[in-house]
C-alpha cells in the first residue's frame, strides 16, 4: 500500500492540491486499498481511513477509482491552478446505482449547500425522501402546520423556487406529509441556496431548491430500485442500451387511502354496521408521480428527453346509498348543477416534457433546452391556504413554455463567464368558487404571463480571493403591463487558511406572483412584480476529520411581497331573507413591505467511521411592513434548533434521529362579539399571537442484507415518536375565549422494504 501524505513541498506552486475520501455506498465505511488512477500520475492506494492525496498540475482528468469489491467509477474533474480541492466518491458494490458527491473549495457559490443523498435520506420523519429532509437545514423555516413548502428566512412559500434539472415546477411536495414529486432514487444530488443565487436563477427572491437527476450513462445491464411501504409503493430502472442510448425512468402511487379504508371496513364489520347496499362517506389522499428521461450521447454532445408529473390532493367521498333497489350503492354522481365537482377538495397537478443539447468541453460547453407542461392546482376551502399553497377558494390552470440557453467559456486559468437567456410565456385561467353556487357565478379571469431575462456571470480566482459578479436584466409583463428591472448580484470567498473562509453575498432579486394572486376579479388589491435585496456574511470553517462550522449573518429587504390578508366580510344571500346576515371568511392578496434578519449556525459532520449529522439553530425575525404598520410574518420563526444524528452499527444496521424546537407560528386572534344569541368573531391585531412551541422527535432504523446482486433494506421510520400535538388545524370555543387543537398529526411509522439492484 501507497500513501502518500497531503503536503508535497516539491509540488509546484501552481498545482492542485488534490485531497479525497473513497467511502461505500450505503454504508459509509472508508473503502480500503482502493485504487486512484489519473493519466499521467502514478497511481495511489487509499489508506485504512480511505484517504489518499495527489499534487498535480491543472486542467481537466478522468479520475478513476477501482476497489477489491467496488465496481470502477471513472469522473470527470477539472481543477485550476494554486487549489486545494477535497473530494469525495462513493463506490457500490457490485450492481447498485450511485451518488456521486464532490465537496470542494472550486465550488463556485458562496450560499450553496451540496448534501450528499445517503446523509438526506436518512433523516428521520422524512421517509428516505431527500429533498424533505432540507426542512432540517439551519435557516429553514418547521411551521406549525404540514404544509410542504421550502420556507426560507421568513419568506412566504411562492419566494422559493423549486426547481427538477434547473426546471421550474410548481410544487415539490405531495400533500400532508407525502414525500417529494421526485422519485428519490433518481436524484443524484440537491443543490439548496437559502439566499444569494447566482445569475442563472431568475425570478425568484428568496431561495431556490433545484433536485438534479442523472444524465450520465447507466450500467451495462438493466438496474433498479423498488420499494413498498405502509404509505406507498414505487420502482424506478435504468438501462444502458448501447449505442449512447441510455433509459431511466421511476414511478410511485401512494396506497394510504385504501389502508384508510380497509380499516373503516374492518372497524364497521367488527360492529356489525357494514351494509353491502350501503357505503359510508371517507376521505381519500391521492398521489402519484412519475419520471422518464431518454437520452443520446454522442461524443461531447448530449442529447435527452425528459418528462415529469405529478398528481396529489384530498378528495371528500360522499355516503352512498342503493336508491335503485339492485343491491349495491349507487355510483357517485356530482351535483350538475354545481359550477365544480366541490368534493375535490384540493387537487394538485403537473406534467413537464422537455428536450435538452448539451456540449461539454473542458474549455466551453453550451445547453439548449425547450420546456412544454401544464399545471392545475385547486384548493376549494377559503382559509385552507394557511396550510397549503396555491389557490385559496378556486382553481388556476397554466400552460407552460419556456426556452434557455446558457454557455461557458473557460477564459483562462480560475476564470469563467457564463451567459444565458431565458425565454418564457405562460397563459393561465383562474376561477374562484367563494361566491358560486351556479355555473354563472364563476368568476373567470385570464391572463398571458411573459418574461424575458439575459444573464451573465462570471468567477475569477485571485490567489486566496475569489469574486463572482453577475448581472440579470428582467422584462415581466403581467395583466398587460410591462416592467424592466436590473438585478446585479455580487459573491466574494476569501481563504484565510486551508481551514477558514470568509463569505459574503449581495444582490437584487425580482420575481412575478403567480396569476391567482394578482387578478382583480378574484379579490386582489395590486399587480406588481416582488423584489427583494439580500446580503449576508459567514464564516466556514473544516478539518480532515470531516467536522464542518459555518455561521452566517443575513440581512434581506423586500418590497411588493405579495402576501395573504384573511378578511371577514359581511354577506347577505340573494335566496336568504334581507334581515339575514353571516360573516365569510374571504382571501385578499396584498403588497407590502418586508425584512428579514438573522444569523444561522451550523455544526456539521460529514459521513465519517460510520457517523454523521449536524446541529443547527437559527436566530432571526421576519417581519412585514404595511400601512397600519409593522407585523411578523406569517412565517416569522425567532428560534429554530435542529439536531440529526446517524450511526452506523454492527450488522449492517443504521439508526438515526432526528429533534426539531421552533417557535410557533403567529396567528391572528380573534375576540367574541355577543350578536342575538351566538358569538361572532372579531379580528385582533394581525399576527399578534402565536401557536405553542413546536417540538417533534423522529426515529429511523434500517437493517440491510448485501447479496451478489442486489441489497435489500428493511427500515421503520416514525415520525413524530412522541406523538407531540403541534397543531394543523385549530378553531375556537363557542365565546372565542379559548384556541383548541382540532387536528395534528400524530404518530406516523412507515414500515417497508426497499431492493436495489
Amino acid at each position: 500500500m501507497l500513501w502518500i501524505p497531503p503536503v508535497h513541498a516539491e509540488a509546484p506552486a501552481a498545482s492542485v492540491e488534490l485531497d479525497g475520501l473513497v467511502l461505500e455506498h450505503g454504508s459509509g465505511r472508508p473503502v480500503v486499498g482502493a485504487t486512484v488512477t489519473i493519466e499521467g500520475v502514478d497511481p495511489v492506494t487509499t489508506d485504512e481511513d480511505g484517504r489518499f492525496a495527489l499534487a498535480l498540475p491543472p486542467g481537466t482528468y478522468a479520475v478513476t477509482l477501482e476497489g477489491a469489491d467496488h465496481m470502477a467509477l471513472t469522473v470527470e474533474e477539472t481543477f485550476g491552478a494554486g487549489e486545494r480541492v477535497e473530494v469525495e466518491y462513493r463506490l457500490r458494490r457490485f450492481a447498485w446505482d450511485e451518488e456521486v458527491i464532490v465537496y470542494g473549495e472550486h465550488r463556485e457559490e458562496v450560499s450553496r449547500q451540496v448534501v450528499t443523498i445517503e446523509e438526506l435520506r436518512r433523516v428521520p420523519g422524512s421517509f428516505g425522501d431527500p429533498i424533505r429532509a432540507l426542512q432540517s437545514l439551519p435557516g429553514v423555516a418547521r411551521p406549525s402546520s404540514v404544509e410542504g413548502d421550502i420556507v426560507v428566512r421568513g419568506a412566504e412559500g411562492l419566494n422559493t423556487g423549486t426547481f427538477v434539472d434547473d426546471v421550474r415546477v410548481p410544487f415539490l411536495f405531495h400533500f400532508l406529509a407525502g414525500r417529494s414529486v421526485v422519485s428519490p432514487s433518481m436524484i443524484e444530488d440537491v443543490e439548496f441556496y437559502p439566499g444569494g443565487m447566482p445569475s442563472r436563477f431568475g425570478d425568484v427572491t428568496q431561495a431556490v431548491v433545484n433536485a438534479r437527476t442523472g444524465f450520465g450513462p447507466a450500467e451495462k445491464g438493466l438496474h433498479g430500485h423498488v420499494h413498498a411501504d405502509l404509505l406507498e409503493g414505487g420502482a424506478s430502472m435504468a438501462a444502458e442500451l448501447g449505442n449512447g442510448w441510455t433509459v431511466r425512468g421511476a414511478g410511485r402511487v401512494a396506497w394510504i387511502s385504501g389502508l384508510i379504508q380497509a380499516g373503516q371496513f374492518v372497524y364497521l364489520a367488527s360492529r356489525g354496521a357494514w351494509e353491502r347496499d350501503y357505503r359510508p362517506a371517507r376521505i381519500k389522499f391521492p398521489y402519484n408521480d412519475w419520471q422518464l428521461r431518454i437520452i443520446k450521447r454522442a461524443g461531447p454532445d448530449t442529447w435527452s428527453m425528459s418528462a415529469i408529473g405529478a398528481l396529489d390532493g384530498l378528495r371528500a367521498v360522499e355516503e352512498r346509498y342503493d336508491d335503485d333497489g339492485d343491491g349495491r350503492p349507487d355510483p357517485y354522481e356530482p351535483d350538475p348543477n354545481a359550477p365544480t365537482d366541490f368534493n375535490d377538495i384540493i387537487e394538485n397537478r403537473f406534467v413537464r416534457m422537455t428536450f435538452r443539447w448539451d456540449h461539454d468541453t473542458p474549455e466551453f460547453d453550451a445547453s439548449t433546452w425547450v420546456s412544454v407542461g401544464n399545471d392545475r392546482q385547486r384548493n376549494i376551502i377559503p382559509g385552507l391556504g394557511v396550510f397549503f399553497s396555491g389557490p385559496d377558494g378556486g382553481q388556476i390552470e397554466t400552460g407552460w413554455f419556456r426556452v434557455r440557453h446558457e454557455q461557458r467559456l473557460q477564459l483562462s486559468e480560475g476564470w469563467v463567464t457564463r451567459y444565458g437567456l431565458d425565454l418564457r410565456a405562460q397563459p393561465s385561467t383562474v376561477e374562484s368558487y367563494i361566491d358560486a353556487s351556479t355555473p354563472g357565478d364563476v368568476k373567470s379571469v385570464s391572463d398571458l404571463r411573459l418574461w424575458a431575462s439575459p444573464w451573465v456571470e462570471t468567477q475569477h480566482r485571485m490567489g486566496d480571493l475569489w469574486v463572482a459578479p453577475g448581472f440579470r436584466a428582467s422584462w415581466h409583463r403581467l395583466a398587460g403591463k410591462d416592467a424592466v428591472y436590473a438585478e446585479p448580484r455580487a459573491s466574494v470567498r476569501y481563504d484565510l487558511s486551508d481551514r477558514w473562509t470568509l463569505t459574503a453575498f449581495s444582490g437584487l432579486f425580482t420575481q412575478a406572483p403567480p396569476t391567482d394572486r394578482y387578478a382583480d376579479s378574484v379579490g386582489v388589491t395590486a399587480t406588481r412584480v416582488m423584489q427583494a435585496w439580500q446580503s449576508s456574511a459567514g464564516i466556514e470553517g473544516r478539518w480532515p476529520s470531516g467536522l464542518e462550522v459555518n455561521a452566517n449573518v443575513y440581512f434581506s429587504e423586500m418590497k411588493d411581497l405579495n402576501v395573504k390578508q384573511v378578511v371577514w366580510e359581511v354577506v347577505r344571500p340573494s335566496d336568504y331573507d334581507s334581515d339575514v346576515a353571516y360573516l365569510q371568511q374571504r382571501p385578499r392578496y396584498e403588497a407590502v413591505r418586508g425584512r428579514a434578519f438573522g444569523l444561522e449556525t451550523q455544526i456539521r459532520l460529514r459521513p465519517n467511521n460510520g457517523w454523521f449529522g449536524w446541529a443547527g439553530v437559527t436566530v432571526g425575525r421576519a417581519l412585514r411592513i404595511d400601512d397600519d404598520g409593522t407585523f411578523p410574518s406569517r412565517y416569522d420563526t425567532p428560534f429554530s434548533f435542529v439536531l440529526v444524528a446517524a450511526r452506523d452499527l454492527p450488522l449492517d444496521i443504521g439508526l438515526s434521529g432526528r429533534l426539531r424546537l421552533t417557535s410557533g407560528q403567529p396567528y391572528t386572534p380573534q375576540a367574541g362579539v355577543f350578536v342575538g344569541d351566538y358569538y361572532e368573531p372579531l379580528p385582533l391585531e394581525r399576527n399578534s399571537a402565536r401557536y405553542p412551541f413546536f417540538k417533534q422527535l423522529d426515529v429511523r432504523i434500517d437493517k440491510t442484507f448485501t447479496g451478489r446482486r442486489a441489497r435489500w433494506t428493511v427500515y421503520l421510520d416514525v415520525y413524530n415518536a412522541l406523538n407531540s400535538h403541534n397543531p394543523f388545524l385549530v378553531s375556537y370555543d363557542y365565546d372565542f375565549s379559548e384556541l383548541r387543537t382540532d387536528y395534528y398529526i400524530p404518530i406516523l411509522p412507515a414500515l417497508g422494504l426497499q431492493v436495489e439492484y
